[in-house]
């Protein structure tokens, strides 16, 4: 019902945020049904942005044929995914990847709850953390992402959780359309094993800003980035700048023309 005003007023709709929607518990019509109907509706949408309520009520089922959507961005908040919205995802992630051209995906740490006298919901961030797959949507999808030049991982996770096996990487292709990569990690530390993984499948990546930059991170850059012309960090672990100038000097980098910045990750 609140879409009407929208489909009469807008037919060409370009855009679509959908951050601040969420699930009217005991309604009796859904909020997933109801998207996708104003989606039909508005097939020339190219950039749609939803957040975790929204996700995991609109894919649990696959939308990819009745939808029929060209996007060219897509934002995506993914917190305690079910497995039959991990796999329509992948399948819709998949049926745009000819079109999509910036995919930004933030990933939730998983935690049990704990339902006190007061009505309050307590986190507990050791005892109850658990380990989320979320981002194998991107990995099953990745083959099939042949336009996409900018993407996005904000990641609110412990490192551990994101070791990726490598029987699932063999399977991966070079993305040569990838351009920039952003990484950010929130109140975590950087999973440099899963993040070095996933850009080696990235290798003609030109710009790329990340939370925290180690030692190990500018020397894998170096080493292995050609085309990387400017690295942006919000803070550093270890005199990265110098470090990368020493490798410079002692001719034991591939790339030595990497420009090294502190910036905002906002």
């Amino acid at each position: 019902d609140v879409f009407e005003v929208f489909i009469i007023v807008h037919p060409c709709l370009k855009s679509l945020s959908l951050r601040f929607i969420t699930k009217d518990i005991g309604h009796p019509s859904t909020t997933g049904a109801q998207i996708e109907k104003f989606l039909q509706l508005n097939k020339g949408v190219q950039n749609l942005e939803m957040y975790e309520d929204v996700v995991n009520e609109f894919f649990t089922i696959d939308v990819t044929q009745s939808l029929n959507l060209t996007l060219k961005s897509l934002a995506i908040n993914l917190s305690e995914t079910k497995d039959d919205v991990k796999a329509n995802l992948e399948v819709f992630l998949k049926a745009q990847g000819a079109s999509l051209l910036d995919l930004r995906m933030s990933l939730h740490q998983k935690h049990d709850r704990e339902d006190f006298d007061f009505g309050y919901w307590r986190h507990d961030e050791r005892d109850g953390m658990k380990e989320s797959t979320d981002l194998l949507i991107l990995i099953n999808s990745w083959n099939a992402l042949k336009s996409l030049e900018k993407l996005t991982l904000r990641f609110f996770k412990d490192s551990d959780v994101l070791e990726i096996e490598r029987k699932v990487l063999s399977n991966l292709q070079p993305n040569s359309s990838l351009k920039e990569i952003k990484i950010q990690h929130i109140n975590c530390e950087l999973p440099t094993a899963a993040i070095l993984a996933l850009l080696k499948f990235a290798p003609n990546i030109r710009t790329l800003y990340i939370t925290k930059l180690t030692l190990p991170i500018i020397r894998f850059l170096a080493l292995n980035f050609i085309l990387l012309r400017s690295l942006k960090y919000l803070m550093e672990e270890g005199d990265c700048k110098n470090e990368y100038l020493k490798m410079i000097n002692e001719n034991k980098c591939d790339n030595k023309f990497i420009e090294i910045s502190q910036a905002y990750l906002g």
